[in-house]
């Protein structure tokens, strides 16, 4: 079992900077309502519900959890890096 989480926690690493990542690139251009909205959405509707089903239905416990947080951050951190490319993309037009 501690196998699992040796790699889980590799995973979470990896969803947890690149989330850091776009936040804080968003934050740099003043856009910080609908990114937390976004990961909001990312965590309660995604995160949160495939955690619970994985560790109680699917009987996998602790690891379950880690999967639904895991994925939450996963897709927080592509809401947040999509949102960042889609604005720059629209600052660049603009600007030419």
């Amino acid at each position: 079992m501690r196998r699992y989480y040796y790699y889980l926690r590799h995973f979470f690493q990896i969803s947890d900077a690149t989330q850091a990542i776009g936040a804080g690139l968003l934050r740099g251009i003043k856009d910080v309502r609908i990114p937390t909205l976004l990961v909001g959405i990312a965590y309660w509707v995604f995160g949160l519900p495939l955690g619970y089903l994985l560790a109680f239905p699917a009987g996998m416990g602790a690891t379950g959890m880690w999967i639904g947080l895991i994925s939450g951050l996963t897709f927080a951190s592509g809401f947040l890096i999509n949102r960042f490319i889609k604005r720059a993309k629209r600052q660049l037009q603009s600007a030419d």
